[in-house]
């Protein structure tokens, strides 16, 4: 017997096959490449770091390389009989998606340390002009809506802005319009002495009482605006639910201070109603002394109007605290977050 002459087939070629695996392998590590590094920014700012993140995606890039080409192996390649090119075929796919995940986490890295600069940038504008609202008049309150960061850290500072400015415009326009209406002019004593019946007066009141539920009202819609605004903004999700469950913290508290506000500007202008009242009945019996002053017969009616007035300034000095103290505690959140974003962003 003599040995079979014929030569072995010619081990077909796995290229394409070799080609699909790579990509399947990159895709895999583009979908799992964000959980593989949750974490990883904090990782970094602390000694080591470098090397947990390193050793993070190279194992991640390790599972992933050998599950595909255990696939490629004895799915194609040894069917192929080209199993000589087994070991190559694994190498060539764990440098792809080594390589290609390191790429990929130093691209994510530098938007992430860029967003948390622009993001300092945003807070610590929006700080200042939070600062300047509580230490001015609010009658002659301004905010500067320049946009200084950029990128979506560009959009978030001008939408908390606008939330500053409209609630400072807001203010404005609720005294202008109190003013229009002739209060407290028309409920001054020298105005009062020319009122007949109080009739003018006591519409201004019914008036000012309109005016509140209003701007009360509007306070409401203003926060609705601001949380859909900052809904909308294109942040990362994990970001975006923060943001939202920041807001959303601190809207019940607000709705009760402003609620508390509110109670207290209807109370006040209802006290000053009572006092009005009070005249009215006792209209003929008490003339404006001085323009300044009233003069009243019965001694009961005069102690019944002065408690009115006690207590409408006793009502405006809480009002005022609250609104002071309100003031300070927003300063500080503000400040607090603008100290923290900055260091967020001087430790990438």
């Amino acid at each position: 017997m003599f040995p079979d002459a014929r030569p072995k087939p010619k081990p077909k070629s796995t290229v394409v096959a070799l080609i699909v695996a790579v990509v399947v392998a990159l895709v895999w590590s583009l979908v799992a490449l964000p959980g593989t590094i949750s974490g990883a920014g904090e990782a970094l700012r602390t000694p080591g770091g470098g090397g947990y993140v390193l050793g993070l995606i190279v194992g991640a890039s390790l599972v992933q390389s050998l599950v595909v080409w255990l696939v490629l192996y004895f799915v194609i390649v040894r069917r192929q009989g080209d199993t000589g090119r087994g070991g190559i075929h694994f190498l060539i796919i764990l440098g792809s998606v080594v390589t290609f995940s390191l790429a990929l986490f130093l691209v994510i890295k530098a938007g992430s340390d860029n967003t948390a600069r622009e993001a300092a940038v945003a807070m610590d504008a929006v700080s200042t002009e939070v600062r300047k609202v509580v230490s001015s008049a609010p009658d002659t309150a301004v905010v500067d809506r320049t946009v200084r960061a950029k990128g979506v850290m560009g959009q978030l500072e001008a939408t908390l802005k606008e939330a500053t400015a409209n609630g400072v415009a807001d203010h404005q326009r609720y005294v202008a319009e109190l003013r229009a209406l002739g209060f407290p002019d028309r409920v001054k004593p020298a105005a009062v002495a020319k009122d007949p019946h109080l009739a003018r007066a006591l519409a201004t009141l019914g008036d000012a009482k309109a005016l509140v539920a209003r701007y009360r009202q509007l306070g409401d819609t203003r926060v609705a605006e601001a949380r859909a605004k900052l809904a909308a903004l294109p942040l990362a999700t994990a970001d975006h639910d923060a943001l939202l469950r920041g807001f959303d913290s601190r809207v019940p508290e607000d709705a009760r201070f402003r609620k508390e506000m509110w109670d207290l500007e209807d109370a006040m202008v209802g006290e000053v109603e009572a006092a009005m009242r009070v005249l009215r009945r006792t209209e003929g019996h008490w003339q404006v002394q001085g323009g300044k002053t009233y003069g009243f017969e019965d001694g009961g009616a005069m102690n019944t109007f002065n408690g009115h007035m006690r207590r409408f300034d006793e009502l405006s000095k809480q009002q005022a605290g609250m609104q002071a103290k309100h003031n300070a505690e927003s300063l500080q959140r503000v400040e607090e977050l603008a100290k923290a974003t900055a260091a967020d962003a001087k430790g990438r």
